[in-house]
């Protein structure tokens, strides 16, 4: 734990009395998770927050099938390979995937419908044009 609390005063230094910025690699950010990382958020009021981004898979009745702790923050292509995993592993394709907006792609879309997939449930990033608005907002009867 020493030199993670030498690192904190050196780095506290550089910032509080130095007025220097810190490169993000090499700032502690928690003496008792040193494995935690800053994730940016690109959402208004809260543009860091830290932790570790992690992937379930989760199939009807909560029954988690995969999981993987994403060493970089990046979401896109989750969904392909999800889908990936479960015809692996169920020999047929989901009915319904389901993400939020981190996991969206155009191209993350077109390949789960063409897996398969009969109802893809990821909302889209960014503005949204209100042909997608309408399709996000569409209840249907298909069964997970």
């Amino acid at each position: 734990m020493l030199p993670l609390v030498k690192g904190v005063i050196t780095q506290t230094r550089a910032r509080v009395l130095e007025g220097r910025k810190v490169a993000s690699g090499e700032k502690v950010l928690s003496l008792f998770e040193p494995h935690t990382r800053a994730i940016p958020r690109h959402k208004g009021g809260a543009e860091v927050e830290f932790g570790r981004h992690v992937m379930l898979d989760e199939v009807e009745g909560g029954i988690v099938t995969r999981y993987q702790i994403l060493e970089q923050p990046h979401e896109h292509g989750q969904a392909v390979e999800a889908v990936a995993h479960h015809q692996q592993l169920f020999e047929h394709p989901p009915n319904l995937v389901a993400g939020d907006r981190g996991v969206h792609s155009p191209y993350s879309e077109q390949q789960l419908t063409a897996s398969g997939v009969k109802l893809v449930a990821i909302p889209a990033v960014g503005k949204v044009p209100e042909e997608r608005q309408a399709l996000e907002s569409t209840h249907t009867g298909i069964a997970p």
